[in-house]
């Protein structure tokens, strides 16, 4: 009878986080060299798209360690469309606060900020977006960021 229950319990918890997933629309992400990041080097994200969606919520990943030097962190943003538009942003995000406590999400050495970089953003159309970051800090090499990501989502009615 226990495992009976166990199993019912875990299909229950299953499908909650399914049917939570219907905005997602992309979700990737691509590390940053181990030897630390180069002022002069981009990190390019492929982010197919399969079909037209409507408004959309792009949000941005930074992953990094708590030895990550500064409180703050500056991308600059290329993403380019399917058809050769091409969309520029810089964007400041802080990891840590006026403390210096880490902000965003996670556990031991390993700290991940989501940064809401455009909401509500206009229909995409389906084919390939390239989605191309720089860091925009004052150093040649920049250490202790592991990782970029981006996740884009149905943007919900009402939401602000």
């Amino acid at each position: 009878m226990r495992n009976i229950s166990f199993i019912v319990y875990f299909f229950l918890v299953a499908s909650v986080f399914v049917s939570c997933q219907p905005r997602r629309v992309y979700t990737g992400s691509a590390l940053v060299p181990t030897g630390g990041w180069s002022v002069d080097s981009v990190i390019s994200l492929d982010i197919p798209i399969e079909e037209a969606e409507g408004a959309t919520d792009w949000i941005v990943y930074v992953r990094h360690t708590v030895d990550y030097g500064y409180q703050n962190f500056w991308l600059f943003l290329d993403l380019q469309s399917p058809d050769g538009t091409l969309f520029t942003d810089t964007v400041e995000c802080y990891l840590a606060d006026h403390r210096g406590r880490w902000l965003g999400n996670g556990w031991g050495a390993l700290r991940e900020m989501p940064i809401l970089w455009q909401e509500n953003f206009d229909a995409l159309q389906p084919g390939h977006y390239t989605l191309s970051v720089r860091h925009g800090m004052r150093t040649n090499v920049l250490h202790e960021i592991s990782a970029i990501g981006v996740e884009i989502k149905k943007h919900k009615d009402g939401q602000k």
